[in-house]
This record gives C-alpha cells, structure tokens and sequence, in this order.
C-alpha cells in the first residue's frame, strides 16, 4: 500500500428491514424500498452511497491477501504510516453517530500488528491530513476549532508523535492549509 494513499469501503449490514409478503404469480412489483439511515446518503456524481464504512487495509508487498486494520462502524481517512511501520494514522470520528457530530474527527494511530487504537488528538474541531516527520518524532497536521461558523480557516499543526504538544504554525495565515508535507 503506498504511504498514506488507500482506504477501501466495507459493506454494512442492513440496521433494520421490513417482512415483505411473498411476490404473487405474474405479479409485476416495484423496485425494492431504499432505506436510508445516514445523514450522508446520496453525493453528486455518484447518486447513492452503498451502506458501509471506508476502512484501511494493509497488503503485504510481497502478495497476498488484504487485511482490515480498522474497525467499527466508522469513517476512515488520510492513512499516514508512521516511519517504524508499526502504525498507521488517520482521521475519524470514533463517536456514536457520528454523521451528526458537527464537531469533527480527531486522529489516530491503529496498530498495524492488531489493530490496537490511540487516540492522537481530541477536541472540538476537525483534525485530518497525518503525516509523520521523517525522524518520526513530530507530526504535521490540519485542523481548526470548532465554534459553530459556516466557515473556519483550516490550519496547520504539529505534535509530537505521541500526541501531546500539539501547536499552531503560522497563527496569522488567512489561507486553509491542506495535505502538508514535510521537507
């Protein structure tokens, strides 16, 4: 898997559906119901999100089979590996229903070996886009806080990789900042 760039989407299981009678012969019925139960059901170009969640798999460079690192009802994204490979972070919102959580995702680091998660960051307000320094002792990442605006500056941070220290870099930018890279 390359470095930070792959996330697949995991079916979910129906939440609930409805006994239907048995279809009489030569009877011409209706296509099936749609049963929508996430906030987030339908995107431009593509109609209908399929149920289920974006999750990571790691592959082994050698071949073989995918294996699910993340787990649970949750929407993965921005995969980074750490430099050690021993864990991969990304960003979500580990929360119960999430998809009415306005106050965003936090990051985390999921154990590659079994899929133990830490959490890196915790707040009110979105923190996405992981990406370890090349000594693997900071992380850079984008963000803002919370404070119920239709639009907020999103800024770059950094952290140590254990996630305490967590500061703003450029405090006075009045650009977003996204996909950081370190040089």
């Amino acid at each position: 898997m390359a470095s930070g760039s792959r996330t697949s989407h995991v079916p979910a299981k129906p939440s609930w559906s409805t006994p239907m009678p048995e279809k009489p012969v030569g009877a011409k019925w209706a296509e099936p119901p749609i049963i929508v139960t996430r906030l987030h059901w339908r995107q431009d170009a593509q109609g209908l999100i399929k149920p289920g969640y974006t999750h990571i798999f790691v592959v082994p460079a050698t071949g073989g089979a995918p294996r699910q690192i993340s787990l649970g009802d949750y929407e993965y994204g921005a995969p980074a590996w750490t430099s050690d490979g021993q864990w991969i972070l990304a960003s979500t919102k580990r929360t119960p229903d999430a998809d009415y959580d306005l106050e965003g995702a936090d990051i985390y680091a999921i154990s590659v070996k079994d899929g133990t998660v830490r959490t890196l960051t915790s707040r009110k307000g979105p923190d996405s886009d992981p990406v370890v320094s090349p000594d693997g002792k900071k992380i850079a990442y984008t963000g803002f806080d919370f404070k119920r605006q239709s639009y907020t500056v999103t800024h770059l941070y950094v952290m140590d990789a254990d996630g305490n220290n967590p500061r703003r870099l450029a405090a006075n930018l009045d650009r977003d900042v996204h996909a950081p890279v370190w040089s």
